[in-house]
This record gives C-alpha cells, sequence and structure tokens, in this order.
C-alpha cells in the first residue's frame, strides 16, 4: 500500500513484538515493509534494533525488498547504521552487504551527525572483522 505518515502496520506490530498473529514469515513477505512509525523508523530498522532479532525475517526483508536496505529513518539512519549502532555482527551485517542496496548503505551518511557506517561501527566498538568489510566496499570512508 501506499500508506503515509506514522500509521501501524501489521508488520510493525510483528516486528515490535506485540503480536504474532500466528503469521508466519512466508506471509511477512506480503506485508508492507516501506511504511513509517515511531519516530520515523521502518520496520527494518525496528527488527535491527530489538534485543532478539529474527535472522529469518531480517533475511525475507533483505530478499524480498532490497530497497529497503537503503531507506534512511528521521535521522537519516539506514537498517545498515542501525544493525551497527546495536552491534548486530556476523550474519545480519553479512545479509545486509549482500545486496546492491545494502552496499548502497556504506556509502550513505546520517543526516544529523554526516556519520557514514564505518564512524557508526567504530564508536559501537564492533570488530576488527566488520570495520574491514565496510571498508572493502567503501575504501573513501576513511
Amino acid at each position: 500500500g501506499s500508506n503515509k505518515g506514522n500509521a501501524e502496520t501489521v508488520m510493525h506490530a510483528v516486528v515490535d513484538g506485540t503480536t504474532r498473529s500466528g503469521m508466519s514469515t512466508e506471509e511477512l513477505r506480503f506485508l508492507d515493509r516501506g511504511m513509517q512509525i515511531r519516530d520515523g523508523a521502518y520496520p527494518l530498522h525496528m527488527l535491527l534494533a530489538g534485543p532478539n532479532v529474527d535472522i529469518e525475517m531480517v533475511e525475507n526483508f533483505i530478499v524480498e525488498a532490497p530497497d529497503t536496505s537503503v531507506l534512511g529513518d528521521k535521522f537519516g539512519r539506514t537498517p545498515l547504521h542501525v544493525a551497527l549502532e546495536n552491534r548486530k555482527e556476523g550474519l545480519i551485517i553479512d545479509m545486509l552487504l549482500l545486496t546492491e542496496e545494502g552496499r548502497k548503505a556504506t556509502r550513505m551518511s546520517t543526516t544529523q551527525k554526516e556519520n557514514l557506517p564505518i564512524h557508526v561501527a567504530a564508536a559501537a566498538g564492533c570488530s576488527v572483522q566488520v570495520a574491514k568489510a565496510l571498508l572493502l566496499i567503501h575504501p573513501n570512508a576513511i
């Protein structure tokens, strides 16, 4: 749908953990992944900011709607920025960097502080492996 504003979708409720409503991950792929809610966050941002990330759901977002990898929240943070801020290293970062859109996010800065993902990774204390992966994709970041 083309709903705009701060409306809550089933997808947001599922991501936020307020309901599972018996929906399978397969069914989730038909829901609107691009609708903003609460503080300008998209469902993928909310998912990556949470304490218990559903890796299968993240993978579905990235595979079924790769364009969500470059959506900025109200602060300009992409899902990659959010994943790095919350130290969601390993598989999740790898998945975000698998698509062309995800790789584009390494070159995107936040609107408020002009931080590239490499800056966010350093501030969050992410591993050297994460820094190397980001710099391989965007060597001019430093």
